[in-house]
């Protein structure tokens, strides 16, 4: 029985591991951290925002529009807008 905790303690200790890399790792915003296979975490430039896999209602289109800033970098956010067609 004693060994199959040590077992189960070992198992869940590497699964948990990669997960707390990231803890440790402080990032500028807007970088996030990313554990790599390696088992090193690093900081990575966080995406800008697209227009990809929005769906807008019909009759309108997404475009990228720039209401308001929220954090920097002020990126334009994707938005439904009615279509001039």
């Amino acid at each position: 029985m004693l060994v199959l905790t040590a077992v189960i303690a070992l198992l869940c200790a590497g699964i948990a591991a990669p997960q707390s890399l990231c803890v440790s790792q402080q990032c500028d915003y807007p970088d996030q951290c990313e554990n790599r296979p390696n088992g090193v975490s690093v900081c990575v430039k966080s995406p800008a925002p697209t227009c990809d896999g929005v769906t807008c209602p019909a009759g309108q289109q997404c475009i990228l529009q720039q209401d308001s800033c929220t954090g920097l970098p002020c990126n334009p956010q994707p938005t439904c807008v009615t279509s001039s067609e």
